[in-house]
């Protein structure tokens, strides 16, 4: 199988205060999702045939509370992998590492976890934004949403979540707003790192959208695959003389690799654990 890149989102939660921010995220997390059942609850009361749940001064399409009970679902899937790792850090910290940033393998970290739990989470996602995209094929937010999923859940065909990107890239040819915007940029950044090698323009073109957007954080996770590719050209071995990966007290980046669904990760992550 082919290498297949990701980028990862930095988290902030650390000590006491994070904990609690941990623990309160958690409950808001759970309220969000039997909300969004007890909607959908009453949206299939009336029937298949209908389109909107009124709650209140709300309104919910059956698109939208579809869309929401999937991210919910991914997130749930998410925090599952955040809890495990929050445990391994406990672990490293009782082991006598506190303070300290080191590099750690995924195999021994993820060694006890269940990733069947995780999946069964993000098929049921992906379930409910098959049935948006039904009712809705033009929705990008959901296409979006399904082509992520596609990328954890069949890491070995890109073509399925390409030929979605692609979509959201001709229905967003011209973005009404912000909103719309971004997803074409984000959709444009996975268009290129679904690719291997990494599409280097399109993914320069992405890093424009997300600095025009304002999205610090999104140029920073370009500019490092940007850097990450120019480190992988310039490196060409030597007859006679093997290459040697780079360590971690030096400059150049390691390029990641996707998990696969089966979660059997590989490579290096860094870990850095503070108090």
């Amino acid at each position: 199988m082919a290498p297949r890149h990701t980028c990862r989102q930095p988290g902030n939660t650390a000590g006491i205060e994070g904990g609690k921010t941990h623990q309160f995220s958690e409950e808001i997390q759970k309220g969000n999702s039997e909300l969004m059942t007890r909607l959908l609850e009453a949206l299939e009361k009336h029937g298949k045939g209908a389109t909107e749940v009124v709650a209140g001064d709300m309104h919910f399409s059956r698109v939208e509370l579809l869309i929401k009970q999937a991210v919910l679902l991914k997130t749930e899937a998410d925090q599952m992998l955040l809890d495990h790792a929050i445990k391994s850090r406990s672990r490293l910290e009782a082991s006598g590492h506190p303070g300290t940033s080191f590099q750690v393998d995924l195999n021994k970290i993820f060694v006890d976890f269940d990733n069947s739990a995780r999946v069964s989470k993000l098929k049921e996602a992906y379930a409910l934004l098959e049935e948006a995209n039904k009712l809705d094929p033009t929705n990008t937010e959901a296409l979006l949403h399904t082509a992520q999923l596609l990328i954890v859940l069949t890491p070995d065909d890109p073509t399925d979540e390409q030929r979605l990107l692609y979509r959201i890239q001709n229905l967003l040819n011209s973005p009404k707003d912000e909103v719309e915007r971004f997803r074409l940029a984000q959709a444009t950044f996975l268009l290129a790192t679904t690719h291997e090698p990494i599409h280097e323009a399109s993914l320069r073109d992405a890093r424009s959208m997300f600095e025009k957007l304002g999205r610090p954080e999104w140029v920073r996770q370009c500019d490092d695959l940007l850097a990450t590719e120019v480190a992988s050209t310039t490196q060409t071995p030597v007859a006679g003389i093997p290459y040697i990966q780079p360590g971690p007290n030096q400059a150049m980046p390691v390029q990641p690799l996707l998990q696969p669904a089966v979660f059997q990760p590989v490579g290096r992550w860094q870990v850095q654990i503070t108090d």
